[in-house]
């Protein structure tokens, strides 16, 4: 089955079938990766452009062009790190601190929070599928 890295899946005795639980963004033992527990804003939290930069996890042929044309037309900055070259690049010139970007579109989120954002920089991720 599908795996999400901020559920942890348990066995139930009786009909064997698999159960979610909620996994506290605290608990050390869970199966989140470290850098999204550092540089991910939580969902539960309401959006404040002011302190987050959105990350839009670009999926091929999912719509991630035309969200692309949609953001440029209504006048946000975008940013779009495709390629892991790119991201590096946009690291070393300090995109996301700098608020040069209001969004960044990526094909490589994972790459991308762990290298642009940080604890004081959080990420808001969305993703078209």
């Amino acid at each position: 089955g599908p795996t999400y890295p901020w559920l942890r899946t348990s066995s139930a005795v009786v009909n064997r079938s698999p159960t979610w639980e909620r996994v506290s963004p605290d608990d050390e033992t869970s199966a989140v990766y470290p850098w999204a527990r550092r540089n991910v804003r939580a969902h539960a939290r309401a959006p404040d452009p002011s302190k987050e930069t959105l990350l839009f996890w670009h999926i091929p042929k999912s719509g991630g062009s035309t969200a692309k044309s949609i953001y440029k037309c209504i006048g946000k900055k975008v940013s779009i790190a495709s390629q892991p070259g790119e991201i590096m690049k946009l690291k070393h010139k300090g995109l996301v601190p700098s608020g040069q970007a209001d969004l960044i579109f990526s094909s490589f989120p994972d790459l991308a929070i762990e290298h642009l954002y940080d604890e004081q920089h959080k990420a808001r991720v969305l993703a078209m599928f």
